[in-house]
């Protein structure tokens, strides 16, 4: 079996938490800021 090596592209702060729903915290992980493939 071979391994597929994979590399990081950027690690990310995360996002300050909002709310959602019935006073749900939630973060956002995936922001539309960050130019993500």
């Amino acid at each position: 079996m071979e391994a597929n090596i994979k590399t990081v592209s950027a690690v990310l702060n995360v996002p300050a938490p909002h709310m959602v729903g019935d006073g749900f915290r939630v973060h956002n992980f995936f922001p539309s800021g960050y130019k993500l493939k």
